[in-house]
């Protein structure tokens, strides 16, 4: 079978596989969709995180050999005895994320794969498999939102308008945010924003002309100079919520109105997975704005290289159906 594998060279290459068998308490999957993620953009540069050899993708859904489709939640292998895990901190289990799905062990970037009982939810008969694909993500978002504490009526501003913050300004809306602003560099993320409810959606540059605050601010940049923006946008007593990994250091030369500064990681296993698709069921979750491409297995680098440039995607499956044209 066809599978976009990490190679040892720290290299993201198309490779043929064995399908894999199902051992005890496993799962064999038909994946239907995988989504890139950031981190599988930047696996080449980060080749510390990947086990070499490993098929990458940790967001897929598929279907079970009867017929029942179902996605994976690729870090559900919490060991529940840890000190994390004791305090309910299963996001933070080693043993969790050292079975990370896609990153540590195979995942769905190829035609089979295979995933533990333990980790499958049954997709609902209103959601496709596609759509399930956006789960992990969804409960990454939802996550965040919920360290936030967003309310109804609250102020929100979302730095960084990949899929976690276009998800995240969506989340937002729901829970009954007011105004909303998303700063964002690429011109077809702030238009996809717009589309989705943002009130305002402005590059970096303008965000000195803002003016106004915000209770709850999302930085979901990964960029260590966006972090002045952020802190510029927070209200007094507000709270701004840090995703993602950030290559170099952060730096604050004060402190901001005694706002509260959070860092989310995740999602806790399970509880927050099964939250995210049941918002997906209930049609609170607008996917089809925010997906760019669907592309084959065989188009993986144009898939890779669509996303690394803001102005070109803010996601892009792989599905390993589909067929590359001649």
């Amino acid at each position: 079978m066809q599978a976009v594998v990490f190679t040892g060279q720290a290299r993201i290459e198309l490779a043929q596989r064995p399908e894999p068998v199902a051992g005890d308490g496993e799962v064999l999957i038909q994946v239907g969709a995988a989504g890139i993620c950031g981190t599988d953009l930047h696996a080449p540069v980060k080749p510390a995180i990947f086990t070499p050899g490993v098929v990458l993708g940790h967001e897929f859904a598929g279907t079970r050999p009867d017929g029942q489709p179902v996605v994976v939640n690729p870090i559900a292998l919490s060991c529940g005895h840890c000190d994390a895990c004791r305090r309910g901190f299963t996001n933070q289990c080693l043993t969790a994320l050292a079975g990370c799905s896609g990153v540590a062990r195979d995942g769905g970037m190829a035609e089979f794969a295979v995933a533990d009982q333990r980790s499958i939810h049954l997709i609902p008969e209103n959601v496709s498999v596609r759509e399930a694909a956006w789960t992990e993500p969804l409960a990454v978002a939802l996550r965040a939102v919920g360290l936030g504490r967003v309310r109804a009526g609250h102020t929100v501003a979302v730095l960084g308008a990949g899929a976690i913050g276009q998800l995240i300004l969506q989340l937002a809306l729901n829970a009954g945010a007011g105004e909303t602003l998303v700063v964002e560099p690429s011109a077809l993320r702030r238009d996809v924003a717009a589309a989705c409810g943002a009130a305002q959606a402005v590059p970096p540059s303008e965000v000195t002309r803002v003016d106004r605050t915000y209770d709850v601010v999302f930085d979901c940049t990964g960029a260590a100079e966006a972090f002045a923006n952020s802190l510029a946008l927070v209200a007094p007593g507000g709270r701004l919520v840090m995703l993602g990994s950030y290559p170099a250091p952060i730096g604050v030369d004060h402190i901001p109105h005694e706002a509260s500064v959070v860092f989310s990681s995740v999602y806790r296993n399970d509880t927050e997975f099964a939250a995210a698709l049941r918002l997906l069921a209930r049609g609170l979750i607008t996917t089809a704005p925010l997906t760019t491409a669907v592309l084959p297995l065989a188009d993986h680098e144009k898939a890779f290289a669509s996303l690394r440039d803001p102005e070109q995607a803010v996601k892009v499956f792989l599905a390993p159906a589909l067929i590359s044209p001649p």
